[in-house]
């Protein structure tokens, strides 16, 4: 199941969903506002409530896979923040990061609304063809994208998702033996491609640390994986992006002392 689900990762599968090619930090710009990418993580990082509204095309994917969906979500968002306080435990630097440890360690609540004009974000559980209508025609997007999330000024940030038999029956037509695995879909939105398309709703985009030679893991080694990388799990890469957005959405300095390397600011 575990070489399936990678080779379907390393294969055809587009989980880019940023609708330009990086999410540079303004350090003038207004962070308040709903549609900025950084406003979620700062709302988060604040310990303020996030709050959803989601919606499916198809009633009986609601009816059957809402409350999980929910749950994924909110999960998703926990990983984010629980990762980069193992990563800050498990390179022994808490004393460093006293202040950023009490940010992760107590986010904001997800709260799921029924009303649209409550929410933060929309979360739109569509089918595979409506995921490709609304997707494409942005240039960092393919053909055969599983998800994206999109911003646009004056609207609030939407991520798209497809319904599980949407996934299931491209995983079948990418490889057969994906008809004979139980869940297996679930297993490939939920742990992988949800995780990743969240950090995106962070304001994280793809590679957010790509060409920075500085940046090595707690042994010294260059990261070349990670959620917004190969998007095949959690690494300390993953713990350093939102470190350094959080520092930089609260106006202090854009180039903070990574958790996984030695160089940039010292935290106090």
């Amino acid at each position: 199941m575990l070489f399936l689900l990678a080779g379907l990762l390393a294969g055809s599968v587009s989980v880019q969903a940023a609708p330009w090619g990086a999410f540079p930090f303004d350090p003038q710009e207004t962070l308040v506002q709903k549609d900025r990418p950084y406003y979620i993580l700062s709302q988060l990082s604040d310990g303020k409530p996030l709050y959803i509204y989601m919606e499916f095309s198809e009633p009986e994917q609601d009816e059957m896979y809402r409350s999980l969906y929910q749950k994924e979500i909110a999960k998703s968002y926990q990983r984010w923040f629980k990762n980069a306080s193992y990563y800050i435990k498990q390179n022994k630097r808490s004393k460093e990061f006293v202040r950023m440890l009490a940010r992760l360690n107590k986010p904001g609540k997800i709260i799921f609304v029924t009303n649209e004009q409550e929410a933060d974000l929309l979360v739109k559980v569509i089918s595979w063809n409506e995921v490709q209508e609304n997707c494409h025609g942005h240039e960092t997007l393919q053909q055969g994208t599983m998800a994206c999330v999109l911003f646009e000024k004056g609207k609030l940030p939407i991520l798209y998702a497809p319904t599980l038999a949407a996934i299931k029956d491209f995983m079948i037509s990418t490889d057969s033996r994906a008809a004979d695995i139980k869940n297996v879909e679930q297993r490939m939105f939920f742990e992988f491609i949800l995780p990743h398309e969240i950090g995106h709703t962070l304001g994280l985009d793809d590679q957010y640390d790509e060409g920075r030679k500085s940046h090595r893991m707690y042994r010294s080694t260059h990261i070349r994986k990670g959620m917004m990388r190969d998007v095949k799990g959690f690494t300390c890469d993953d713990a350093d992006g939102p470190n350094e957005t959080i520092y930089c959405i609260n106006q202090q300095e854009e180039t903070c002392q990574k958790i996984c390397g030695s160089h940039g600011c010292t935290v106090q």
